[in-house]
């Protein structure tokens, strides 16, 4: 499961939900707090046996993940928790600028591959066609940003947003799930208490 967090005014809090590589479930709100969304996410987890929310921590959704944490401990509920932070240092340097670039790329080679199915609804296929990208002075890849976005009169891309991060939810539990031999998944896991920081230059 993906969270892209949003508090008030204009952008939406967007929850998407993964079985596999199948789009199953989303939902967009606006106005609500942390707290709401956290129990909001809770619920979902205990209804649908989800196995790891990734949450968008740059911002709002610290509070989030801090408060799935203490619902995690009080409910026994097993599920990893994914604190993800978009600008930070991706998987592989050498090609993407940042996290962020590096999910949305992934997330466009398995949506054109068809490796994933997607809900044709809402404004999700919308905003992960709109997104731009292009190279910086390395030839890695950069993915437009949010203001670059909002100059072009675009709106924030939430359901985009809470999609990669399902995705990265759902690729990490598959690592998981055969074997987890990878190094990036060997080190996310390496701190215990089934939390991991992603995008960073260490995770736990």
């Amino acid at each position: 499961m993906g969270v892209d967090p949003a508090r008030f005014g204009t952008n939406n809090t967007s929850i998407t939900g993964l079985e596999g590589m199948r789009h199953y479930y989303r939902k967009v709100y606006q106005g609500m707090d942390t707290a709401y969304t956290a129990n909001y996410v809770m619920g979902i987890v205990r209804e649908q046996n989800i196995r790891a929310v990734a949450v968008d921590c740059d911002g709002l959704g610290s509070g989030v993940k801090d408060k799935l944490v203490e619902s995690r401990e009080k409910s026994g509920l097993d599920f990893l928790i994914l604190e993800v932070h978009n600008g930070g240092e991706a998987e592989e340097p050498d090609k993407f600028v940042n996290a962020r670039s590096e999910d949305f790329w992934r997330a466009r080679e398995a949506v054109v591959a068809q490796e994933v199915s997607v809900l044709d609804e809402g404004e999700l296929l919308h905003q992960l066609s709109a997104i731009k990208y292009k190279f910086d002075s390395q030839g890695r890849i950069a993915l437009e940003t949010k203001d670059s976005m909002r100059r072009r009169g675009m709106e924030s891309p939430d359901e985009a947003d809470s999609f990669v991060l399902a995705l990265r939810a759902s690729r990490i539990v598959g690592a998981r799930n055969s074997g987890g031999t990878a190094s990036w998944l060997d080190n996310a896991l390496s701190g215990g208490g089934g939390d991991m920081k992603t995008g960073g230059k260490q995770w736990r």
